[in-house]
């Protein structure tokens, strides 16, 4: 098999496996997942123009505050421009925030369950 039609293969093995899994039109809707990424997506990388809105700073103040973290570009996402992780800026919030997992896509470490 050539390598597109490997991935032809699994994409279509894998839209099998959504169309059992998921019976809810609504979470086959393209469109209304990749918002939905988005949106976790920027809480939990979020810019400085979101931390500024977050933290009622301006725009300079909180990058004076995280002038010592690194930004970087979302693989998938790049139009999101240059973002933080959260796990660093919650640490440097002028307040506490309540804890997050690491990761929203993959298994974390932390299971959070705020239901206790």
């Amino acid at each position: 098999m050539k390598f597109n039609d490997t991935l032809k293969y699994f994409n279509h093995k894998l839209q099998d496996y959504q169309d059992s899994k998921w019976k809810d039109k609504s979470l086959r809707n393209k469109k209304l997942h990749t918002e939905l990424e988005l949106l976790y997506i920027s809480f939990m990388e979020p810019t400085a123009e979101r931390i500024s809105r977050e933290w009622n700073m301006t725009l300079m103040e909180v990058k004076q505050k995280t002038s010592h973290l690194k930004t970087h570009n979302h693989e998938e996402f790049p139009f999101l421009g240059n973002l933080y992780h959260r796990k660093d800026i919650d640490l440097l919030a002028p307040f506490r925030y309540l804890e997050v997992p690491e990761s929203i896509r993959e298994k974390s470490n932390n299971k959070i369950n705020l239901l206790k």
